[in-house]
């Protein structure tokens, strides 16, 4: 798992640095069909078989993925001195077209962000702001996000979701794992399931159609006594057409260059988990 996510899927959300997070309805719809589930997690193996398919599939499925649009929105919790949870909501947008074009927009009352990356350079743009900063990237995403992480610190929104059905995604990490049943998320029947490893205690939900993408993720921070919480609903539309102008950035008029700071190489890898 890339540094910062670090227990799962920190990296997916809580990298965004914006607030909010309730837990979905659907834990207490599913709760019986959990505690069925549960003894399945004291097995040998962390993950039941069919838990594991599961991961498989989809893991297949998004590795199948050529061009696509995700829409996720995020909802996280800042927890205060007092220990009172304020919620905050980000809307997170995706282009993606395999294997060296990315454009990431986040928005938020806080924050806006751009990402660009053409297949030679990743730039992050401050449209509020006027800054940018760039710097030259390897010629495919997968290794520009791990460019991105080790040598700069820049932890890239939902970066997980290019590593889920590889060998770099370190399933060797979950300690627990069952199936919680059957949920609806908004239109879509999925497949609910929970896990449980060092500092995190994460949900997904798959669609039960034949695209086996995920629906939603809850992640808990359990390393946190307050325990925040972040939800991200996943909305994805396959098959899009895009145009390499798309990924490209042009600063706009009275924009300015600033210029990414690295971060110490045994840092970065210690923080590898």
């Amino acid at each position: 798992m890339r540094a910062g996510s670090g227990k799962v899927a920190v990296a997916i959300c809580m990298a965004m640095a914006a607030p909010g997070a309730a837990p979905g309805a659907a834990a207490a719809q599913t709760a019986p069909a959990a505690s069925a589930a549960a003894p399945q997690a004291a097995q040998a193996q962390p993950i039941p078989p069919r838990v594991k398919q599961a991961l498989d599939r989809m893991g297949t499925a998004l590795r199948a993925l050529t061009a696509f649009e995700l829409r996720a929105d995020l909802t996280t919790e800042d927890v205060l001195e007092t220990g009172q949870k304020l919620q905050g909501s980000l809307l997170l947008t995706m282009d993606v077209r395999q294997p060296d074009r990315l454009l990431i927009a986040v928005d938020s009352a806080r924050k806006q962000r751009s990402i660009y990356y053409d297949g030679r350079k990743l730039t992050v743009f401050g449209p509020k702001t006027g800054y940018y900063a760039s710097f030259d990237a390897p010629p495919t995403i997968r290794e520009m996000l791990r460019i991105a992480t080790d040598r700069y610190g820049l932890e890239t929104p939902l970066a997980d979701l290019f590593e889920w059905g590889t060998p770099d995604f370190p399933v060797d990490r979950i300690e627990e794992a069952l199936y919680a049943g059957w949920d609806r998320i908004g239109t879509r029947s999925c497949d609910h399931y929970a896990f449980r490893q060092e500092g995190a205690d994460w949900q997904l939900w798959i669609d039960q159609a034949e695209s086996a993408l995920p629906c939603k993720l809850v992640i808990v921070n359990t390393d946190d006594p307050a325990q925040p919480q972040t939800t991200v609903v996943l909305d994805w539309t396959t098959g899009k057409r895009f145009t390499d102008a798309q990924f490209t950035f042009a600063p706009p008029a009275g924009s300015h260059q600033i210029t990414f700071g690295q971060v110490d190489p045994g840092a970065a890898k210690g923080g590898r988990q």
